[in-house]
């Protein structure tokens, strides 16, 4: 019992150790390693020694023998955890380092390399071409061991007859490009995702290239299964789900159909993960079970103890073909890590509690994949482990005899409902209320029906499809294949119109109700179990301090979000927000979508008080409507004529939370609004002043300082993103802020900042500031005075942001 203690308390160490890597501020170098093995010796004997030579010592004196077994008891606690704890770090610190000098071989000859590699993912539609996964086998004629292989995103748009396949290996000239992400308070952050899913870098095909060329055909059989398959499926409606639950490709899902599943709550059954593993276990099992009996019957009972790991094996080994279907996916692996334990147990005939299964898991998931801890997934995945086994013991406790009934169902969804409740606030900022009726009607039908079948269609398409026995019959042809993938597509019809039918069911929620949902958990297990409550209150504290931070709260604020190329300033008082400008959109996506309708539904704003476009550039309005749809402004304004949309031009006032907005450009508005018809608006509160500039040119400039004196600017986003044809010197003397706030991507194809124009600033004593290194900026404006923060530099942030941006800030 004491040694199952001592193991759980290393366990937990290694545990904390590993999880803490992702926030660490830098990451140390390998000659670290050294101390770590030094303090875990010396720990390991310093614990040994002491305590053997005190129980010899006071093995007669019966007075100090309590006192001397607490002090053993809880030097050993810390001794483990501390040893456990180092087990981390040592653990992080190879994995950090590992992947700093993968991306370092990355990047170590260039910009534009010449590469071999070979495609380990489907091609995926991409916004300008296509996009799949690359693992660099060769930089420039120089090989690279199989542990210092790059994995780079990979994007390129080539003719119909080169296109790459899954398992391909090809010579490609290629640009390489370090990640570098957007970083605002909410919104997708494209490093982080990156550094998570062990990517090295993004890079882009040169199309143009004579160099690029097949050397290896692909002998992929999750391909060849993959094409045979969705041969059969092009007239179904529902192929893109089947396609997904098969082989974990989920390119096919439409903006549509992934907003249907957010609605429902039914997303986490189109990631291969731990139910669908489980049920690939049990269906390996059960054939396991089957063909035990009957090599049993055959051989004789006598011989049935020899054939006992029949069920084990067969069970993991159709795990793990589902699994290399799915292309092994970090939830996937997740998934088989936690099912092997479970069937290794079994196997062993080792006893082990489900929280020593949870944390044997944990280990190893953090031991092979530290910096998992940084995905949605991974929390979610435990999160409702955890939560299942606390619902049933819940349920069980009060109900010691109860056999399972549905009643344990329903208590399960719930408890999943409120307890991933914050969880699901925290990552996709709402949460869908029709989620435990779905889940109740969706996951056994899955289970028990479509995956099941699925899996028999695929079995039917390698037998009769890929054997040479039955290609050529008459029976077994495509004709008769096809209906049995029309089965599948059969048994997802109910799935699809309850998808339909509680589309709209997602409800958006602020951080607070993040935050209320853990209150409302932690107050059930107290309640339930009373060793609880002190838990509860020091939970309750922490986020109560988080909820009302001391120091005084702005009197307003302006937050220059980081949207690379473009342009969009929230201006915010009192829970309500006026937006200038959108950023970009693209084929699929906006800035609008991804980043401001987050960051507005995170602190609880589910309409805009007011939207204004500059111009109708795509960088600065190509979010507009996004923004109408999601947001609903009460009021528009624009310089372009805009259905909908109030004027815009120079003359206009208005108040909104006691600020007051004046337009002092344009003069007029227009039919098409470019550069130099941007709205420029200053907005103020009597004390402090802020211009937004849009991208007005040098002419549009000089005319509004000679109509307009502004000499009272505070500060002042500059013009058209700090290029040379605007933020004319005069200008730049006339207005004279104490801050320029330039909003533009690291390293863009256009060269901005101009240099030029930067000195131009710095040399007036204007402080400049941009969020290509700054990420988001926030002004936060008080009654006495005024701060700005940048979110990259000001802010506390991880070790690995600077590896990704290859040292870029």
């Amino acid at each position: 019992m004491v040694a199952h203690i001592n193991r759980n308390n290393i366990l937990v160490g290694l545990i904390l150790g590993a999880a803490s890597g992702a926030s660490w501020p830098s990451m140390p170098t390998l000659n670290w390693l050294m101390p770590i093995v030094v303090l875990f010796l010396a720990l390991f004997f310093i614990k040994n020694a002491f305590f053997t030579k005190d129980r010899h010592c006071t093995e007669d004196i019966s007075v100090t023998k309590n006192s001397y077994f607490i002090k053993e008891r809880y030097f050993k606690t810390f001794s483990y955890l501390a040893q456990g704890l180092l087990l981390g770090c040592f653990v992080v610190i190879i994995h950090g380092n590992h992947y700093r000098h993968v991306t370092e071989i990355l990047f170590s000859q260039g910009a534009s390399v010449t590469i071999q590699a070979k495609v380990i993912s489907f091609v995926q539609p991409a916004v300008h071409g296509q996009q799949m996964l690359l693992s660099i086998q060769r930089i420039n004629n120089v090989d690279l061991p199989i542990y210092a292989r790059p994995t780079v995103k990979t994007f390129f748009n080539l003719p119909k007859e080169n296109q790459p396949q899954l398992g391909e290996v090809w010579q490609y000239q290629i640009q390489v490009k370090p990640i570098v992400g957007q970083l605002n308070d909410a919104g997708f952050d494209s490093e982080q995702y990156y550094v998570s899913t062990q990517w090295h870098g993004k890079a882009v095909i040169e199309s143009e290239s004579g160099f690029n060329f097949r050397i290896k055909t692909s002998y992929s059989w999750r391909l060849w299964m993959h094409e045979k398959a969705t041969s059969y499926l092009n007239e179904f409606d529902s192929k893109a789900f089947i396609v997904a639950l098969a082989f974990g490709d989920r390119g096919l899902i439409s903006d549509q159909q992934w907003q249907q599943l957010r609605d429902s709550g039914l997303s986490h059954l189109m990631a291969i993960s731990g139910l669908h593993i489980g049920l690939a276990m049990a269906i390996g099992w059960s054939a396991g079970r089957i063909i035990k009996s009957l090599v049993c019957s055959v051989m004789g009972s006598s011989s049935s103890s020899v054939f006992r790991f029949i069920p084990l094996i067969i069970s993991f080994s159709v795990a793990l073909f589902y699994a290399y279907l799915a292309g092994f996916a970090l939830p996937t692996q997740r998934a088989l890590i936690m099912g092997g334990l479970v069937l290794f147990m079994l196997a062993s005939g080792i006893h082990w509690s489900v929280w020593q299964i949870l944390l044997y898991s944990l280990c190893l998931i953090l031991v092979s994949q530290p910096m998992s801890i940084l995905q949605a997934s991974f929390w979610l995945s435990f999160g409702a482990i955890v939560i299942i086994y606390l619902s049933l013991w819940f349920y069980l406790s009060q109900h010691k005899r109860a056999k399972f009934n549905w009643r344990q169902i329903v208590i399960v969804q719930l408890g999943l409902f409120v307890g991933l409740a914050f969880l699901s606030i925290a990552f996709f900022g709402g949460v869908s209320w029709v989620s435990p009726l779905v889940n109740l009607i969706a996951i056994p039908w899955v289970s028990l029906v479509v995956v099941p079948v699925i899996f028999f269609c695929l079995v039917m398409t390698a037998i009769f499809h890929g054997s040479w026995f039955f290609s050529d019959s008459w029976l077994f042809n495509d004709g008769w294949l096809a209906q049995i993938w029309r089965l599948a597509d059969f048994t997802l019809q109910p799935i699809l119109w309850l998808l339909q039918f509680v589309e709209g069911a997602w409800l958006t929620l602020s951080s607070y109700w993040g935050v209320v949902s853990v209150l409302v958990a932690l107050a059930l297990i107290a309640w339930r179990f009373r060793f609880y409550s002190t838990l509860y209150i020091a939970v309750l504290i922490v986020l109560l301090w988080q909820l009302f931070p001391a120091g005084p709260r702005p009197e307003w604020q302006v937050q220059v979000l980081d949207v690379g190329q473009g342009l969009a300033v929230l201006i915010r008082k009192d829970q309500q927000s006026v937006l200038y400008d959108t950023g970009m959109s693209w084929q699929g996506g906006s800035i609008a979508n991804s980043m401001i309708v987050p960051l507005l539904h995170k602190s609880g704003e589910q309409q805009l008080s007011g939207l204004v476009i500059s111009h109708t550039d795509l960088d600065h309005a190509g979010g507009r409507t996004d923004i109408e749809s999601a947001l609903s402004p009460q009021w528009k304004r624009s310089s372009e004529y805009i259905d909908g949309y109030q004027a815009c031009i120079k003359g206009q006032t208005w108040q909104w939370q006691q600020l007051n907005f004046e337009v002092v450009w344009p003069p007029k508005q227009v039919k098409r609004a470019y550069n130099p018809h941007s709205c420029v608006i200053r907005v103020s509160d009597g004390q402090f002043n802020l211009l937004l500039t849009g991208d007005i040119d040098a002419i549009s400039e000089i005319i509004l300082i000679r109509d307009n004196p502004l000499s009272d600017i505070d500060v002042m986003t500059v013009p058209h993103h700090g290029s040379a044809t605007s933020s004319f010197p005069s200008f730049v003397e006339s207005v004279k802020p104490k801050v320029a706030i330039a909003s533009l991507a690291l390293n863009n194809q256009w060269g901005l900042p101009n240099q030029d124009v930067k000195k131009r600033y710095q040399d007036n004593a204007i402080q400049w500031m941009d969020t290509a290194h700054g990420g988001q900026i926030t002004i936060s404006i008080y009654t006495n005075g005024w701060l700005i923060e940048q979110k990259r530099l000001n802010q506390y942030q991880p070790w690995y942001r600077q590896i990704v941006r290859k040292g870029l800030e």
